[in-house]
């Protein structure tokens, strides 16, 4: 649901940003394409610039919101909050206007503060990885990946052959890095074998990256009965999260046999927070 009104209200946003924005593009287009001979473009500017101000405030609003919903706080310092900063100066500039047009070329700097929060808007979609499409947010936001993957064992047996490994029976915990801290599994040995993974808490970052990996990792590794499995595209620290909580948690299940080295990456995540970054590759060659 938050995933869903965060989308909601940062389409809103996008909308209102662009029908604000456009004024000026249509501007200088009719004057210098057209030498302002296109009437229609000037009726539409002119329409435009008499629901100015109102549009103003409604991006104000729904920036806020959008900023309520997502996984940053509002006042924090990211791109976000500098697009919304940017929209309160620009909509208190255009209702002020009157006043301003005491102060010399204020348009000019009205037009130049434009000018930068559209660039800073380009860079805030690209640094949360993207436009993501009402439908598709509706259906992470209210279809959250499953709590539990558990498989019969006679499913499990019928799925792979002798395994070197054996563990003792019980449920474990195991705790990991991925995007972010301390991404915990429970895993359920039954019949010294991999029953279940759980991803029982975590604080990595967005659905629409880390459902994915919690979707599928742990019932490819209960198929597998192996820890070291394929990462997701896209998802590569959930992904090591999920992979490297769960060789804790056998680790401490194990009788004989060598349980998997945990994968090791770099801690300091060099990625944008709107991506993970990496390709789909084994977890054992990050």
């Amino acid at each position: 649901m938050t995933l869903f009104l965060n989308i909601l209200f940062a389409w809103a946003s996008m909308i209102l940003a662009g029908l604000l924005a456009v004024i000026i593009v249509m501007r200088v287009v009719n004057k210098y394409a057209f030498h302002n001979k296109k009437n229609i473009l000037y009726k539409i500017n002119r329409y435009l610039r008499k629901i100015h101000k109102p549009m103003g405030v409604a991006i104000i609003i729904t920036g806020f919101y959008h900023g309520l919903f997502s996984s940053d706080t509002i006042l924090s310092l990211n791109y976000g909050t500098a697009v919304w900063v940017l929209t309160i100066v620009l909509t208190a500039t255009w209702i002020f206007k009157a006043q301003l047009k005491k102060i010399k070329n204020w348009m000019y700097w009205h037009r130049v503060i434009t000018a930068v929060f559209v660039i800073i808007l380009v860079i805030h979609i690209i640094d949360v990885g993207g436009f993501i499409g009402v439908p598709n947010a509706y259906s992470l936001g209210f279809n959250p990946p499953p709590q539990a993957t558990i498989v019969p064992i006679e499913d499990i047996e019928a799925l792979i052959g002798d395994t070197d490994v054996v563990y003792k029976d019980g449920e474990y915990i195991g705790v990991a890095n991925g995007f972010g801290p301390d991404l915990t599994v429970r895993v359920v040995i039954e019949d010294q074998l991999i029953c279940s993974v759980i991803v029982i808490s975590h604080n990595e970052d967005r659905p629409m990256y880390y459902q994915m990996p919690m979707e599928k990792l742990p019932m490819e590794i209960v198929n597998s009965q192996s820890p070291i499995v394929d990462t997701i595209s896209g998802a590569t620290y959930t992904s090591y999260g999920i992979i490297n909580a769960t060789i804790d948690a056998l680790s401490q299940a194990i009788i004989s046999g060598e349980i998997e080295e945990k994968v090791e990456f770099e801690e300091e995540h060099t990625e944008s927070e709107g991506g993970q970054g990496g390709g789909k590759g084994q977890g054992k060659n990050p």
